[in-house]
């Protein structure tokens, strides 16, 4: 049976006026038809990749990818090794 996913979705507070949490989202996919979705967080210097990863940790539906910005070095990779 193939597996379906939906590779590039996002939480945010509004969404044409609507907040899209993991509950909302997974609605939304399952009825696209999609088993999963991998979700990113809101883009921006710093994105938060701690709340991502704390609303999708719960639900195996979801495959957080945190967003990371080469220019941060050393501090970047610290904090990717801390949430991988």
């Amino acid at each position: 049976m193939p597996i379906t996913g939906d590779f590039e979705a996002y939480l945010t507070d509004n969404w044409y006026d609507h907040q899209i949490t993991v509950d909302a989202l997974l609605e939304c996919e399952a009825e696209a038809g999609f088993d999963y979705a991998v979700v990113m967080p809101k883009t921006k210097e710093i994105p938060d990749n701690d709340g991502l990863v704390e609303k999708t940790a719960d639900n195996p539906h979801t495959l957080p990818c945190v967003l990371m910005d080469p220019k941060r070095g050393s501090e970047g990779v610290d904090d990717l090794g801390r949430l991988v």
